[in-house]
């Protein structure tokens, strides 16, 4: 959709709400990101194209301005945001991949210019949190608001698993979302592969309550319940990559914690509910009895026992030989987000996607802003100012632990969705400014 009437009234739009709530105008750029929870594409709302390969889309139009208002008012307050240093470095770094790709021929000016854009802006957003949750109130909401995303995907993904279908209002590109699930064997049967459209929501909420339950000794029924329906929303997807992440950021969570026995204990309680939940959700389902969901989850666990073998290692290990080959011909400074490079990334090659992009230069920036998110969260986690302050930042503690993890061989959190760690960051930070205000 190209209107420029209908372009510049969402832009009005979006530079109201920029200055007038920025939490809404916070909430409408997740909105996008998750593209409505996956039922409207970005392609067919209004956009301003302005070469032949770049364009303006509509979440840029309220990403800029939010963006460009939080900076403005964080230098007015004089604030300095706790990972402001490491998101620079990134920047500087991939911008300077982009500018020599394209000296070097391997990247484009304009198409270039317009990932680069985009990814800049996409970390702009841990600068929007810090503009819109100016609050310990506005705090409380924007953690509702994620809780909120998480539990709307759960509802969409068991409605989805009732009915053995996706729900689509227009069909995206994405094999998985068209209306017919995806089909993968498992043991012998023919599956239905389907997904929850919000997933990384779903893994903040799942560590977020759940370290909640493991750090307060006082039972809250609210946060078991969550996470015993989050683990059931993982089972049900069969995305093993999930619960290999969840596994690391539970074992380090085990170890910061020192209380085993609580620990032990809040997780047999989850598990409990959690066999409930699933024999009341097969119920539900005329198709699946509790047997076969747990007999699917097992049968597609245990190829990790055989992942040698398995399509999609086999795969990746290709993908992984064609990128290293790629990645040679610049190693320091990467091919640039050109056509190049963009032909050989994959999300689920991890970090081989920022060595390919973005060179060396780039992944060391990404393990500085690595080590700085653990580095703040453990000394948060040190000295905290309440129990729950210290509960969710055990949690933030997880859920990096896992995408860390996944990152240095399948899923990259860092370069191409990069969501999850631009929460994180905005959330520790959040907490360490309101407890230097108390």
């Amino acid at each position: 959709m190209t209107n420029p009437i209908f372009f510049f009234l969402v832009l009005i739009l979006a530079i109201i709400i920029t200055f007038k709530r920025p939490i809404i105008g916070l909430v409408i750029i997740l909105l996008l990101e998750t593209k409505f929870f996956g039922f409207i594409r970005l392609e067919v709302l209004p956009y301003l194209q302005i070469t032949s390969s770049f364009r303006i889309n509509i979440e840029d139009t309220f990403t800029i301005p939010l963006v460009s208002r939080s900076f403005y008012i964080l230098i007015r307050k004089h604030e300095r945001p706790l990972f402001l240093i490491p998101i620079l470095l990134f920047w500087i770094a991939i911008i300077f991949s982009f500018i020599y790709g394209t000296y070097s021929g391997t990247s484009d000016l304009f198409s270039g210019g317009g990932r680069i854009l985009r990814i800049v802006i996409l970390y702009g957003l841990y600068f929007v949190i810090l503009y819109a949750v100016d609050s310990p109130r506005k705090m409380g909401t924007f953690i509702k608001i994620i809780y909120g995303f998480a539990i709307i995907g759960l509802i969409i993904q068991f409605m989805e698993n009732i009915n053995g279908k996706y729900f689509v209002i227009n069909i995206d590109w994405d094999q998985f979302l068209g209306e017919d699930p995806y089909f993968i064997k498992i043991g012998g049967n023919s599956v239905a592969y389907i997904w929850n459209r919000v997933q990384y929501y779903l893994y903040i909420t799942f560590f977020l309550s759940f370290s909640y339950n493991l750090s307060i000794k006082k039972k809250n029924w609210w946060h078991i319940t969550f996470a015993m329906f989050a683990i059931t929303g993982f089972i049900l997807m069969l995305i093993r990559g999930w619960f290999i992440y969840i596994c690391v950021g539970s074992i380090v969570m085990f170890f910061l914690s020192g209380n085993y026995f609580l620990f032990f204990k809040k997780y047999f309680l989850i598990l409990s509910a959690l066999l409930f939940s699933i024999f009341i959700f097969s119920l539900m389902i005329s198709q699946f009895k509790p047997e076969v969901i747990f007999n699917n989850f097992y049968f597609r666990i245990i190829t990790l026992l055989d992942y040698q073998r398995e399509a999609d290692f086999i795969g990746r290990t290709n993908m992984w030989a064609l990128q290293y080959t790629s990645f040679l011909r610049s190693p320091i400074f990467g091919l640039g987000p050109g056509k190049d490079a963009i032909s050989t990334i994959n999300t689920d090659t991890g970090m081989v996607n920022t060595l390919l992009l973005y060179g060396i230069s780039g992944l060391l920036a990404v393990i500085i802003i690595i080590i700085s998110i653990f580095n703040k969260a453990y000394k948060l986690w040190k000295h905290p100012s309440t129990q729950r302050e210290k509960a969710y930042v055990l949690g933030l503690i997880g859920i990096m632990s896992g995408i860390v993890f996944g990152y240095g061989f399948y899923f990259d959190a860092f370069t191409l969705l990069p969501i999850i760690p631009i929460l994180v960051m905005g959330i520790l930070d959040r907490i360490n400014f309101f407890q230097k205000e108390k």
